[in-house]
């Protein structure tokens, strides 16, 4: 598991994820949805992505999934959570350690 030595996950890191997800609430809240289904949304709505590689374990998460690919967010909320991303400027490093 490269979440044990990755400097990309060190607690600091992890806090600053955290803080903005924490930021994204409110959007799963009015689309009522995960936030997981929230981000495969979001991802599916950047151009040009066409689409989004997710892990599953079970059916019940194939199925979040798919409600999360089918969602279709409003283009002002769209730019709404680019800007909260653009403003959090994480800067995480690569999991690699990768320039």
């Amino acid at each position: 598991d490269l979440r044990s030595w990755s400097p990309r996950f060190t607690a600091e890191n992890r806090k600053k994820v955290a803080d903005l997800l924490e930021q994204f609430m409110p959007f799963t809240e009015a689309y009522e949805v995960s936030l997981a289904q929230l981000v495969i949304g979001w991802t599916l709505a950047q151009p040009p992505i066409t689409h989004v590689l997710c892990g599953i374990r079970n059916r019940k998460q194939a199925e979040e999934n798919v409600k999360g690919g089918r969602l279709e967010l409003a283009p002002e909320d769209v730019a709404k959570m680019s800007a909260i991303l653009d403003e959090a400027n994480l800067q995480l490093p690569h999991p690699f350690g990768a320039d």
